[in-house]
């Protein structure tokens, strides 16, 4: 057959695109690449057979509406028009064609469904995720990019915290996503809604080594969790304080997973930069990820680790805060759920002992039926109120 198929690959080039393979040949050529990220969405038709549209997370989200023939593909440009510069998806359509379910999301709006009409060309809201939430009561997310010392040009998020009485700028939660390999996207947040509502400001930043802006970006933070990473961030915050968003010394570091790594390791590594760390399910021993937890055990599990910490151990050793706590002169918020299978509890414990060989002090929260994440809302409220507190005592 010499049949087209088209494949979302980076193969020959850097940032993963759609490229199409004619099957009888066995080659592949370029088809649709965006230049600033890859292609993060694939629109298909309600039968599956076809492609009318792709998403690209640049800032705001961007698509490109393909085979313009198709029903869908008309459909789906006069939304994202009626919606611009927000989140439009396409959730499910009649047999027929002629009525949608479309859901539209933002950073300020989780959710809100509505049916389309084609013939009478009309949208009827349906419901909202969070119905009591009003989105103008919200804090509007911004796109930001930097350029670091070194040259590398850089993106992220800015929500601005509430204003308080007789405060000009607000105090800032430098919010650290997790992975590192993965992002933080331009979406709403509960986690940045509620820290801007109580008048913290929220900094994100797309650092070397998250994914979405090709191999090479993504690649040039292996092996360097404890170092370039924690620059980059480090750098976000500086180019914050200069930019007029942000105080020097009002300032918290904050993350779960690779965050909560990121917000010990910063501490260690910027002793006097930030005034407090909070870290929840965070990674402390690189060593431990070879011994405990679901990634080791998975048939690539050790491989991806030596990629992407290296085979170093002395490297590892040297990125791991548990060796290094006498560098910490903040104070630091510590939460883990005891079932954590995916960053085990030990990695928690380890820190605490060498918190306390060193005589750091420290305040501890546990959460014994939680693995890595809160899936009950009451120990979710619970962690975040002990945050709330945290950042009014220190940087309020």
């Amino acid at each position: 057959t010499s049949e087209n198929h088209f494949v979302i690959d980076n193969d020959g080039q850097d940032k993963s695109g759609v490229l199409k393979q004619k099957v009888e040949a066995g080659k592949r050529k370029k088809d649709i690449t965006d230049k600033k990220g890859d292609i993060s969405q694939v629109k298909y038709t309600s039968d599956g057979n076809n492609i009318y549209a792709l998403g690209v997370d640049d800032g705001f989200p961007s698509y490109y509406v393909l085979n313009k023939k198709l029903n869908e593909s008309k459909v789906f440009k006069g939304l994202i028009a009626a919606f611009p510069g927000q989140s439009v998806d396409i959730t499910s359509r009649t047999d027929a064609g002629d009525i949608y379910v479309v859901r539209v999301s933002s950073d300020i709006e989780a959710g809100k469904f509505f049916l389309y009409d084609q013939k009478k060309n009309k949208l009827k809201a349906l419901f909202k995720y969070y119905p009591n939430v009003k989105s103008s009561d919200l804090a509007y997310t911004d796109p930001i990019e930097f350029t670091t010392s070194d040259g590398v040009q850089l993106s992220g998020y800015f929500t601005e915290g509430k204003k308080q009485k007789n405060v000009k700028i607000a105090p800032m939660v430098i919010l650290v996503h997790g992975g590192p390999h993965s992002r933080d996207y331009w979406e709403y947040s509960s986690e940045v809604q509620f820290l801007a509502l109580n008048g913290y400001s929220v900094l994100q930043v797309n650092f070397r080594g998250s994914g979405g802006f090709g191999y090479n970006f993504e690649a040039a933070g292996y092996e360097n969790w404890g170092s370039l990473i924690q620059q980059d961030i480090f750098e976000a915050f500086q180019w914050a304080v200069k930019s007029g968003l942000a105080e020097k010394d009002k300032a918290c570091i904050m993350g779960a997973s690779f965050g909560g790594y990121s917000a010990v390791q910063s501490a260690i590594n910027y002793p006097s930069t930030y005034q407090c760390a909070i870290a929840y399910a965070g990674v402390y021993d690189l060593e431990l990820m070879y011994e405990e937890g679901n990634i080791q055990n998975l048939g690539f599990g050790k491989a991806y680790i030596n990629k992407t910490l290296g085979t170093d151990q002395a490297v590892r050793k040297k990125m791991s805060p548990v060796h290094h706590v006498d560098n910490i002169k903040i104070p630091l918020l510590l939460a883990h759920g005891e079932e954590d299978e995916q960053v085990p509890f030990e990695h928690a414990k380890r820190l605490k002992s060498s918190l306390d060989a060193a005589q750091i002090p420290y305040e501890w929260h546990t959460f014994g039926k939680e693995s890595h994440g809160f899936f009950d809302p009451d120990n979710q409220k619970a962690y975040m109120k002990h945050v709330l507190a945290f950042l009014k005592k220190h940087i309020s």
